[in-house]
C-alpha cells in the first residue's frame, strides 16, 4: 500500500502537518467506530468541543506511534 505522504519543504522526515492522511475525514471515522463499539461523545457542546480537539490530539499521537514516530519524528 503506498502512502500519501506530502514531504516537508526542507526535505526533512514527513510530520502530520505534511501528512495528508490525517484528515477531518480520518477523525470523523475514528468517531464513528466509537460510537459503533458504544462510546459516546458528550451532550454540553462546550464539552463536547473539548473532548473533539482532546480526542483529535489524542488520534494525531495514536497514527505517530502505530507508524512507530517517536515525538522529536523520528522512526
Amino acid at each position: 500500500m503506498s502512502k500519501s505522504v506530502t514531504p516537508p519543504p526542507d526535505g526533512g522526515t514527513p510530520s502530520a502537518d505534511h501528512d495528508s492522511r490525517f484528515t477531518v475525514g480520518l477523525i470523523y471515522d475514528v468517531f464513528q467506530v466509537l460510537e459503533r463499539h458504544g462510546y459516546q461523545r458528550p451532550v454540553d457542546e462546550n464539552d463536547r468541543n473539548r473532548a473533539t480537539g482532546r480526542s483529535a490530539a489524542a488520534l494525531l499521537r495514536l497514527v505517530r506511534a502505530f507508524e512507530g514516530i517517536t515525538e522529536d519524528g523520528a522512526l
